[in-house]
């Protein structure tokens, strides 16, 4: 998947939620999928990053969101 890294404000890791971050489409803003940290990647450092991640995507009926399970993630272009 490919597109824009940002915070999420629903999985925030409070409430009994996770923590998740999410990725977005960066021409609408709408979450495509929402994607766990990683211990091999700090994402936080990502964060706005035009990023492209590698992995199989799962539907989580317990969020009822679509997340992606990372197997390599890459910069794709440094924001502005």
């Amino acid at each position: 998947v490919l597109g824009r890294l940002n915070v999420s404000s629903i999985f925030t890791g409070t409430d009994e939620r996770p923590m998740m971050y999410r990725i977005e489409d960066p021409n609408n803003g709408r979450t495509l999928v929402y994607v766990q940290p990683m211990a091999s990647v700090d994402l936080g450092e990502m964060i706005g990053q035009w990023i492209g991640v590698v992995g199989s995507t799962t539907f989580d009926n317990r969020w009822q969101v679509q997340v992606i399970d990372p197997k390599r993630v890459d910069l794709v272009a440094a924001a502005h």
